[in-house]
């Protein structure tokens, strides 16, 4: 190869080089990284003469101009409403003195699988409410009765979960409560008629 076919190689390659390193700031926009919910807060609410443990959860919401934001929920989830007593209606009960509501009840015995554990002590109910609401608020209640034909369904199932309700309505300044409950299901239920 002759010297000049490599000086010309050698100038073609610095150049090269050369060009792929800059200063400047690239003018592709920056995606950031998605928000991500905080860890879920353990709480101790006083209702009456009860002591409820409940869950303060943080949720990635999108506001009414398209951004995401971090929105917080108070959530009470498997609160026990009613005794169940076999193939007889259920009996009202009084909220205990302490509860613990940080976790679903159970689900009420059906033929379809469940997230939950199935058992005949069902009738809970969990509600949601936009966090740090003041005390004594007089707040919209929007109660979601699970569908299934009386066979089956929770107030578990994850697509009724009413966190995103009240976190989106806690934004928009028009909080609400969000409560959900299981109904008793199938023979259990049709023999009470």
């Amino acid at each position: 190869m002759t010297l000049l076919r490599r000086s010309l190689l050698a100038l073609f390659v610095t150049s090269t080089l050369a060009a792929c390193d800059t200063d400047s700031e690239s003018t592709v926009p920056f995606k950031p990284e998605p928000l991500q919910p905080d860890n879920p807060i353990v709480q101790d609410y006083e209702v009456g003469d009860s002591i409820i443990k409940a869950t303060k959860e943080s949720l990635v919401i999108t506001d009414l101009d398209g951004n995401e934001k971090l929105a917080w929920v108070d959530s009470f989830k498997g609160i026990d409403f009613a005794k169940v007593t076999r193939f007889q209606h259920s009996k009202p009960l009084d909220l205990a003195e302490t509860v613990d509501a940080t976790e679903f009840g159970a689900a009420c015995p059906q033929l379809k699988a469940t997230t939950q554990e199935q058992l005949e002590e069902c009738l809970n109910l969990n509600i949601w409410r936009p966090a740090d609401i003041a005390e004594g608020s007089d707040l919209p209640v929007y109660v979601f009765i699970h569908g299934g034909d009386f066979e089956y369904g929770a107030g578990s199932e994850p697509l009724i979960h009413g966190d995103m309700v009240a976190a989106q309505s806690g934004d928009s300044n028009e909080p609400v409560i969000v409560v959900t409950f299981n109904y008793r299901l199938g023979l259990a239920w049709y023999a009470l008629g």
